[in-house]
């Protein structure tokens, strides 16, 4: 059971219900449960995604200039960079894939443009990010 909690009414509405629910079966043996309350918090918004693949093409047509030349498709940056930045998931018989940037909470993901921001200027001497730099 799932509830969103946004004012007194709802936690009320949470305390009657856990309230309600049995504590043992009916052989008498305990029933445990599992209650988890976190801070809702909204995934990436349109914005930050229009920004993220801006700064990510912008790094995709500056890389070549510092790699010899080499050009790779503002989508292989993001899967190079995702991967870099946030690491893998694991998965079974030892292969995993890369954990996603759409899982990350607004915060997180300000957090995560702001990494690969600071690692391109890094790379790329000189280099400065600007919607412009994306057209």
């Amino acid at each position: 059971m799932r509830f969103r909690l946004a004012n007194r009414a709802d936690w009320q509405r949470l305390r009657d219900y856990v309230g309600t629910l049995p504590w043992q079966r009916e052989d008498g043996t305990q029933i445990r449960y599992r209650v988890t309350v976190e801070e809702l918090r909204s995934t990436r918004s349109i914005e930050q995604n229009a920004r993220y693949w801006a700064l990510v093409t912008a790094i995709s047509k500056a890389a070549p200039d510092f790699m010899g030349g080499e050009h790779h498709q503002p989508e292989v940056w993001h899967e190079y960079l995702a991967q870099r930045f946030l690491g893998m998931e694991s998965g079974p018989f030892g292969h995993g894939v890369r954990k996603s940037t759409a899982r990350l909470k607004v915060g997180e993901f300000a957090e995560y443009m702001t990494e690969v921001e600071i690692w391109a200027q890094g790379q790329f001497p000189g280099w400065t990010f600007g919607w412009e730099d994306a057209a």
